[in-house]
């Protein structure tokens, strides 16, 4: 699941995303864009266009996520999940290796494990998140997520409040270097 929408940057990102990377994806693997309607009253989706209720706004990333994640566990078989931003790229094999790593029923997060000084409920610490550009998720951490009340985390960053929330429930935290093009390295020598 993909956050998309909300400025024409997002709208070229996507288009690129869609002729890269997307394009030939193995039939068991569905890239999702999600993009906020705050006139809708339930999701829609139209292709690989998923339609929130919700306003596009940068504040509304959590409620989007939480909708989104919602509506594929109603809606497609899957064990695993990604969910990232139209700024990023997969390299489909380097994403599947460290996928299976993954067992199919752990409560796992993986991605860029970072760590965000802030309060979160009171609690004012050094919060452990994943990196927003790829939170890969268990089907079972994806269920955890899906309960979590977005309301609850007004001014925390949205993939602050996901940290916090799967933490809370007890998911664990597996590392997952940047799924980018550092990682497979066609430039060398890399910056």
């Amino acid at each position: 699941l993909a956050l998309a929408g909300g400025s024409p940057d997002h709208d070229s990102h996507q288009e690129s995303q869609e002729e890269t990377w997307a394009r030939n994806q193995e039939p068991d693997v569905r890239v999702i864009w999600m993009h906020g309607d705050e006139n809708l009253i339930e999701p829609r989706i139209d292709g690989n266009n998923l339609y929130l209720p919700v306003q596009e706004r940068y504040e509304n990333l959590l409620e989007k996520t939480i909708l989104g994640v919602n509506w594929a566990l109603e809606n497609l078989e899957f064990d695993y999940l990604i969910r990232t931003n139209t700024s990023n790229y997969f390299y489909q094999p380097l994403a599947r290796m460290h996928l299976g790593k993954f067992l199919k029923s752990e409560n796992a997060a993986g991605g860029v494990i970072a760590s965000w000084r802030g309060s979160i409920q009171g609690v004012k610490k050094n919060h452990r998140y994943i990196s927003g550009a790829g939170i890969f998720l268990s089907r079972a951490s994806t269920q955890i997520l899906s309960s979590m009340n977005a309301n609850e985390y007004s001014g925390v960053p949205d993939d602050v409040a996901i940290g916090y929330w799967l933490s809370l429930n007890h998911t664990k935290f597996r590392p997952i270097p940047r799924n980018n093009v550092t990682d497979f390295k066609p430039i060398w020598p890399s910056p």
